[in-house]
């Protein structure tokens, strides 16, 4: 980050943070999104928190508050009713019953669903070519919006166990004998959605994980992300970056969530280590 803020400055250039999946993280104990000029998370199903679909925006710039204010008025598409309802209803179902051994099921389920219409899906093959979704930036229900809001209210506890349960995987691994996060912990510190491992058979792995009650996350099965984007529309050719397609070929994730406790850790880990670490 030091780096990227040095040549940004030097040159002029406007630094917009990612932070979609880091909502709490520090570097040298400073937030992220407070490095540049704007930064914005996400509250999609699977982020830290969560109000079933949408995100937030934050910037230190008055300017530009104004701007994105100006802009929310007048461009942002409400959500449907019949949105606002599923949305509703897919909030109650998730509070109810997804836990670390039906969120699998719950996963197949909620996309075979969102393909027919049934419930609010995250993304849609419309997004690759923005300009011919009318209603493409849409804004956030009121419903989604207390929800984040309570949620908020509970972020530091929330934050506090993933912090926790990540390093209960760090101690679990580590006398398993395989290899640990690898980062500068005097420099920073994350505040991860999932906790990352590669594995030699992740395919293998993924179908067996249903089965056995596990919550195997595979988030990222191609460079460009989701496995469905048209490559050639982005100009990619299989090849141009072998490290993102070898780690998307063995990266799967484990839960760090509220719901997930120190069994859930236990059983994860024992489920990961009958695999073979890849690196």
């Amino acid at each position: 980050m030091d780096t990227i803020m040095k040549i940004a400055q030097s040159r002029g250039i406007c630094i917009i943070e990612d932070c979609c999946l880091a909502l709490g993280s520090k570097y040298q104990g400073r937030m992220v999104g407070t490095f540049g000029t704007a930064g914005y998370f996400s509250s999609q199903w699977n982020k830290p928190y969560t109000t079933g679909l949408g995100g937030m925006v934050i910037t230190s710039d008055r300017e530009l508050t104004k701007r994105i204010e100006s802009l929310a008025a007048t461009e942002m598409f409400p959500p449907s009713s019949r949105e606002v309802f599923m949305l509703r209803m897919q909030l109650i179902i998730y509070r109810l019953f997804i836990y670390p051994r039906t969120t699998a099921l719950a996963q197949s389920l909620f996309r075979y669903l969102t393909k027919k219409g049934v419930v609010v899906g995250s993304s849609s093959t419309s997004e690759y070519e923005p300009e011919e979704a009318d209603d493409f930036f849409k804004a956030m229900s009121t419903v989604q919006a207390r929800s984040g809001i309570r949620q908020l209210d509970k972020i530091d506890e929330n934050i506090a166990h993933r912090k926790k349960m990540a390093q209960l995987y760090d101690e679990l691994f580590a006398a398993r004998g395989w290899q640990d996060r690898n980062y500068d912990r005097d420099l920073s510190e994350p505040v991860m959605v999932r906790y990352p491992v590669r594995i030699a058979e992740k395919k293998d792995a993924l179908a067996r994980a249903a089965k056995a009650g596990i919550e195997l996350g595979s988030w990222f099965e191609c460079p460009l992300h989701p496995i469905e984007t048209p490559l050639a529309s982005y100009d990619y050719e299989l090849g141009m970056c072998p490290e993102a397609e070898k780690a998307s070929g063995q990266v799967v994730n484990l839960p760090l969530h509220p719901r997930a406790n120190e069994k859930t850790v236990e059983r994860s880990v024992d489920f990961i280590t009958g695999f073979t670490q890849a690196g």
